[in-house]
């Protein structure tokens, strides 16, 4: 199949769908078979479960951010971008790993007190973030202006699901409200995997402008033969 931005658009589609449905069967299940014989499948299922079909799914997406940065650092004609693009690929493949081993849910292990009425690992997580985000920012200022803004963006928006949603769903679980905490927490997964689906797609539509040249010169070479 040769990608073009139909196609491209079909894949980032198909992504987004899949997401719809992990999330629409977390709901459906924590509404009809949690807590009974069955509940081995909602966990299976479940948006924040630690071993879910959807934290594998999650993790996926961020190994397809990371292997599109990755492939930008490769195809990049300007030198000074690589180290960025690579730091991306970094970066990415750790949260990767996190979202599939819950590393980050550890991390309340660290923390001796806890100010904020949420879960302990929220306060480790949140230097955490901004350094990330600090080490993203510096690493990718060479980048073009609109490329960076658009992964900015995607960046935001993992960040909104991945502190400020999982930091309400906290505050809803201390409160025992376990279906606010449970409907908080879906939101937090869904906005993850949309800014990752977002980015992969950002990444790839960068890429199409370089086939577009490799095409024009293969018709200039074909036409002088």
């Amino acid at each position: 199949m040769v990608l073009d931005t139909r196609g491209l658009r079909w894949w980032t589609l198909t992504l987004l769908v899949v997401t719809g449905l992990l999330a629409a069967a977390s709901v459906l299940l924590h509404l009809t078979v949690r807590g009974t014989a069955a509940n081995d499948l909602f966990s299976y299922f479940h948006l924040g479960s630690e071993v879910g079909l959807s934290a594998y799914w999650n993790a996926l997406l961020l190994g397809l951010v990371a292997a599109g940065a990755l492939f930008s650092g490769f195809v990049t004609p300007v030198r000074s971008r690589r180290w960025g693009w690579f730091v991306v690929t970094a970066v990415t493949l750790f949260l990767s790993l996190d979202e599939a081993t819950r590393l980050h849910e550890r991390t309340a292990d660290l923390v001796t007190t806890n100010p904020l009425p949420t879960y302990t690992w929220v306060v480790a997580g949140i230097p955490l973030a901004a350094l990330m985000v600090g080490v993203l920012w510096f690493a990718t200022r060479s980048l073009p202006t609109v490329l960076r803004r658009r992964l900015g963006i995607a960046l935001a928006v993992y960040i909104v699901g991945a502190l400020g949603f999982e930091a309400l769903s906290g505050v809803a679980w201390r409160q025992q409200r376990p279906d606010l905490s449970e409907a908080l927490g879906t939101v937090e997964e869904v906005l993850e995997m949309v800014a990752c689906v977002y980015a992969v797609h950002v990444l790839v539509q960068s890429w199409l402008p370089l086939r577009l040249e490799v095409r024009s010169t293969r018709t200039e070479v074909s036409d002088r033969v």
